[in-house]
C-alpha cells in the first residue's frame, strides 16, 4: 500500500506510512516522519531502495528493514492461517482481510522491536546474502512469537477492529446515551458511580457539529445519597475557580460539549466548557476538571 498522494513507489515502508495514515488520521508527511522517527531511517521512506546502495556507516538500511517486514508478515500470516473462517468474539466470520489488517496494525506496534532485531549481532555480522536472509528469518520468527498475535488471540483482535470500524457510523438516528465512567460498589447502601449521560436532543449534532453530555456522580454511604457533577466530593460542587479574570463555578447539570466522532473514531471534547450564545454575553470561561485555586 501507499498513500493516495504518493504512489510512485509502493513498498513495505510505504505500507507502514499508509497504515499510520489510516490509523491516526495523520497527513502523509506526518505519517512518513512518524515511521522514520520510529525506525531511525535517514533516507526517505518513499524512495526506491532497490536502486540505492546499502549504507556502510552502520545505520539502518531501508532494504534490510523492508525485507524483515516482509518476512515477518509472511510468517505471521502463516501462523494465523487457521483463524481464517473461524468466528470472532463479536460473532463475525474472520476473513483473510481481517487477518491482514490485524498484522499491519501489529507491525506498527512492533516497530521498536523490529529495529532492535535488526541491530542484533546475528544480523549485523551477516556478510553474505544467504547469511543475512537466515538471520532475518530467525529475527522474524522471534518477533512473531513475541507479538502475542496467535489464532486464539485473533478472535479478540478482529472483534476489536470491527468495533472500531462500525462504532464510527454517525448516520444512525441520535438516541439517549448512558456511559459508565467509574464504579465502586461495596453493597446496596455503599457505592459510588460516575456516568456521562445525553438525551436524544443532546446527542443530535448542532450547527457546529457538536453534541452535549452531562457528567453525573452519585454516592451512597449507609443510605445517605448525594448527587453532584463536579469534583471528587459533593462539597466541592460549589467550588469557585479563577479563570484569570473572574471567579466561576460549574453548576449542576452543566452540559459539556464534544465534536461528532470522525471516520477514525476520534473527537475533541471540552469538559465543563461554557457555551457562548449570540443572544447573550458568553458564559465565563471553562471550569477546570482539576487543580486551580478554589474558594468556599
Amino acid at each position: 500500500m501507499a498513500p493516495a498522494d504518493t504512489t510512485a513507489v509502493v513498498s513495505p515502508l510505504t505500507t507502514l506510512v499508509q497504515q499510520t495514515v489510516a490509523s491516526t488520521g495523520a497527513s502523509t508527511s506526518e505519517a512518513a516522519k512518524s515511521v522514520q522517527d520510529a525506525t531511525g531511517l535517514s533516507a526517505s521512506v518513499f524512495q526506491d531502495y532497490t536502486k540505492v546502495a546499502a549504507p556502510t556507516d552502520g545505520t539502518l538500511g531501508a532494504a534490510t528493514l523492508a525485507r524483515l517486514l516482509v518476512i515477518k508478515t509472511q510468517q505471521q500470516t502463516s501462523a494465523l492461517a487457521s483463524a481464517v473462517g473461524t468466528t470472532a468474539i463479536d460473532g463475525a466470520t474472520i476473513t483473510q482481510a481481517d487477518i491482514d489488517k490485524a498484522i499491519q496494525k501489529k507491525l506498527l506496534e512492533l516497530l521498536p522491536d523490529v529495529v532492535t532485531a535488526l541491530n542484533t549481532p546475528d544480523v549485523q555480522a551477516a556478510t553474505t546474502p544467504a547469511a543475512k536472509e537466515a538471520a532475518l528469518l530467525a529475527a522474524a520468527k522471534a518477533l512473531v512469537t513475541d507479538s502475542g498475535l496467535t489464532p486464539a488471540a485473533a478472535s479478540t483482535v478482529v472483534a476489536i477492529n470491527n468495533q472500531a470500524t462500525t462504532g464510527t457510523d454517525t448516520s444512525t438516528t441520535p438516541s439517549a446515551s448512558y456511559s459508565l465512567r467509574q464504579l465502586g460498589f461495596a453493597n446496596a447502601t455503599n457505592y459510588f458511580f460516575r456516568v456521562f449521560t445525553g438525551s436524544a436532543a443532546q446527542n443530535t449534532p448542532d450547527a457546529n457539529n457538536k453534541v452535549r453530555y452531562v457528567d453525573r456522580r452519585v454516592r451512597n454511604v449507609v443510605g445517605d445519597i448525594a448527587k453532584w457533577n463536579s469534583g471528587s466530593d459533593p462539597n466541592r460542587q460549589a467550588d469557585l475557580h479563577w479563570n484569570g479574570s473572574a471567579w466561576v463555578n460549574c453548576p449542576l447539570n452543566f452540559e459539556s460539549t464534544s465534536t461528532v466522532r470522525d471516520a477514525l473514531g476520534n473527537s475533541v471534547y471540552n469538559h465543563w466548557r461554557a457555551a457562548s450564545s449570540t443572544a447573550a454575553p458568553p458564559t465565563p470561561a471553562a471550569c477546570p476538571t482539576s487543580g486551580g485555586a478554589t474558594a468556599r
